[in-house]
């Protein structure tokens, strides 16, 4: 047998990222969470053989990364691309502090995330939005609910199909369309593409509240995210 090392030895991408999902899952990361950075890794995996460049940690370069994140803006919205960015510099600070790839190597040393553009939406008067959210204040399941969807439309701009089809699973969290440890909400649009958007800190803990009382409601185990007494809210 030879003794050269084979390439799954030296710096494989996809072995890498294999050793990658076996650290997030001793870090005890969310389900969703590991979804969402295993899958960006996979993405860009993909993109490099396809395109016939090297998958060698080693010989990955900031150009490589940028054609990436370009298809990815070409293909998806710039929140989700930016998604992406991001995972993929969290598994890269991963292969650094591994030793998989020296700090001159690191394609993201000089790289910035693609910026996501603010969305244009109706303006509400802020004393209308101050009498909304005092209108939520408490700790019941209503309360907490009507807060939670409430913040994600003033903070989001997502159309209120969006939220309504938002889906939650007590038995597989892969299926939940909301990562509280990332701060995104996976959104399903028109034509049926898939979005990602960011969560503000205040939304994220709304959401948080929310799913607590949730989780002791008698219809818990369906896969919608918001619930009324009989069922599915519609919203």
């Amino acid at each position: 047998m030879s003794n050269q090392p084979s390439i799954e030895q030296d710096g494989d991408l996809t072995v890498n990222i294999q050793s990658f999902l076996r650290h997030l899952k001793a870090e005890n990361k969310s389900p969703a969470t590991i979804s969402t950075y295993i899958e960006a890794a996979n993405l860009f995996d993909e993109f490099l053989r396809v395109h016939g460049y090297t998958r060698l940690l080693a010989g990955i370069r900031a150009e490589h990364v940028e054609l990436f994140i370009t298809t990815q803006l070409d293909l998806h919205a710039a929140a989700t691309a930016a998604n992406r960015y991001r995972s993929l510099q969290s598994f890269f600070k991963w292969a650094l502090a591994e030793g998989e790839i020296e700090d001159a190597n690191d394609p993201f040393r000089n790289l910035k995330s693609p910026k996501v553009p603010e969305k244009i939406v109706r303006i509400v008067p802020e004393d209308e939005i101050r009498k909304l959210l005092k209108a939520c204040a408490g700790t019941g399941f209503k309360e907490r609910r009507d807060l939670a969807i409430l913040r994600i439309f003033i903070t989001t701009g997502a159309r209120r199909s969006e939220v309504a089809n938002l889906r939650v699973s007590l038995d597989d969290p892969l299926q939940n369309d909301i990562d509280l440890d990332m701060g995104v909400a996976r959104l399903l649009g028109k034509g049926a593409r898939e979005r990602m958007i960011p969560l503000d800190p205040k939304t994220v803990m709304a959401i948080d509240r929310y799913l607590r009382v949730r989780s002791k409601h008698k219809m818990a185990k369906l896969p919608f995210l918001w619930l009324g007494k009989k069922g599915r809210l519609t919203i």
